[in-house]
């Protein structure tokens, strides 16, 4: 294959660069075989824990859907009233929890963050004083946020 049509291809299949290096240092064998191995390779390095752009990319997507989804929670329990809306805190609870499962990357963090989400829906359905219940799942959502902010530090840090 010539190497016009290499770059061509290459560009319209959009690999990566690491991608393209691999498959241009196996053309010189002139067999696809060769840049089929070359491919296997790479993606064999990338498996072996090195994640993508991608993967951080989305890691950071899912981190900021958690802390938008933390601090609707905050703002619904904030609100004036005899009562917390549960209904709505409960749903952007559990939302947060569940884009905190898609993440992959940050396992120091994270599990305390998803306790404190627990004990924050544990609070706020349990029992006694609806004003010291508030005040503890206000606690318990602050400090999953934290959790989940020192997160994407880390993960900025590691890039």
């Amino acid at each position: 294959m010539c190497p016009k049509r290499f770059l061509i291809l290459a560009c319209l299949l959009g690999l990566s660069a690491a991608d393209q290096e691999a498959l241009a240092a196996d053309d010189e064998c002139g067999d696809e075989t060769c840049a089929l191995n070359a491919l296997q390779r790479s993606s064999l390095k990338s498996e072996e824990g090195q994640e993508g752009p991608m993967e951080d990319r989305r890691d950071e997507r899912f981190l900021e859907e958690a802390m938008r989804h933390i601090r609707e929670s905050l703002r619904d329990d904030g609100r004036r009233g005899m009562e917390m809306d549960k209904m709505a805190i409960g749903r952007h609870i559990r939302e947060a929890k569940t884009n905190l499962m898609h993440v992959s990357n940050c396992p120091s963090y994270l599990p305390e963050a998803r306790q404190h989400l627990d004990d924050a829906l544990h609070e706020m359905n349990g029992r006694g004083d609806e004003k010291r219940r508030r005040r503890e799942v206000h606690n318990h959502l602050h400090k999953a946020l934290e959790k989940v902010k020192h997160c994407k530090k880390k993960e900025r840090r590691d890039r």
